[in-house]
């Protein structure tokens, strides 16, 4: 809906939008375990852009985002818990 009014090559907006990516298959009710190591690549390269763009070590709630797909594959769907 806004996504054109953004400058292309935004850090932010590009920081948002993996982050809603992450949110989106993290929550997905079906197909997941072989999105896994996709969503790993996902959360890495969201810290990756939040370190590039605000200079700071990841606060702990990122941190714990880390173990989000180990936390998946133990106990499956995250939608459900």
């Amino acid at each position: 809906m806004i996504g054109d009014l953004v400058p292309e090559g935004n850090e932010y907006w590009q920081l948002y939008l993996k982050l809603v990516e992450i949110l989106d298959l993290s929550t997905t009710p079906s197909v997941w375990r072989e999105y896994a190591h996709y969503l790993a690549t996902l959360i890495a390269e969201h810290h990756e852009i939040y370190f590039y763009v605000f200079r700071k070590t990841l606060k702990p709630k990122y941190h714990l985002v880390l173990h989000l797909v180990r936390i998946m594959l133990l106990i499956g769907h995250l939608i459900n818990v």
